[in-house]
């Protein structure tokens, strides 16, 4: 990919247009001490294609994580159709055993 194109995992070593930027904000994040955060959340995102807090602590604790921000359109269709069967399953069940028990007449409109 062209992002990793001479990125070296540091961001120290990072190239900017302008240098006084760069040094600006590498002296800012050194003052943090967050300067091993940013190299983090910048290699999840290199290798998962998306980074957020909750997932580089699943990547600090599983390791990477590789595409983590893709997803499959028919595995959405399955789990919707499962969740919609569900559902539907419940209300007609309810739904028959009241009819039953109204048949028995245990049952009745005074309820």
């Amino acid at each position: 990919s062209q992002l990793l194109t001479g990125y070296t995992g540091r961001l120290r070593d990072a190239s900017a247009s302008k240098e006084e930027d760069k040094e600006k904000i590498l002296e800012e994040l050194i003052a943090s001490g967050m300067e091993n955060d940013v190299d983090s959340a910048i290699q999840v995102l290199l290798h998962s294609g998306v980074s957020s807090p909750m997932l580089r602590t699943a990547v600090a604790n599983a390791g990477n994580l590789e595409q983590a921000s893709s997803w499959n359109l028919s595995m959405v269709v399955v789990k919707w159709t499962g969740w919609v069967y569900v559902t539907l399953y419940c209300i007609f069940n309810r739904a028959e055993v009241h009819w039953h028990l109204m048949e028995i007449g245990h049952c009745d409109s005074t309820y």
